[in-house]
């Protein structure tokens, strides 16, 4: 971000022309600003979080089934092998790692929408005192 010496315009990636004496209005655009580059930043975090949580169930049906495939080779009936791997340790580890990550990708998530939350905010102030500023 960068700001001219022009009291009455101020330059982001676009230029925004403003009244000297509208310091709300200046500071509704430039947090608006902020925000949408905090939100820019985390995107890729945010892909990578959605695909982790769409993908939880899954995976944790690959770690039952790979346990349940080894007790049928080793002879066990069916119900006797899925009663087996659930119970396995090694089951209960996948599973809390698995957990583990959603929920941190559930955190993540949640940061991202707080950071809309508080542009939709931003973006109700600037509009707020635009309109107030047609009115004087």
């Amino acid at each position: 971000m960068r700001h001219n010496r022009n009291p009455t315009t101020t330059t982001f990636r676009f230029k925004v022309i403003m009244l000297p004496n509208n310091d709300r209005l200046l500071q509704a655009e430039t947090a608006s600003m902020r925000i949408v580059e905090t939100m820019e930043a985390m995107v890729k975090d945010v892909a990578d979080a959605k695909q982790v949580v769409a993908m939880r169930d899954d995976r944790m049906k690959r770690e039952e089934s790979v346990l349940v495939t080894e007790f049928l080779r080793s002879g066990e009936s069916a119900a006797s092998a899925r009663a087996q791997a659930l119970a396995d340790p090694r089951y209960t580890a996948a599973v809390k790692k698995i957990l583990s990550e959603t929920a941190h990708a559930q955190q993540i998530l949640l940061r991202y929408e707080l950071e809309k939350l508080k542009w939709e905010n931003a973006q109700a102030l600037r509009n707020d005192e635009r309109a107030r500023m047609r009115i004087l």
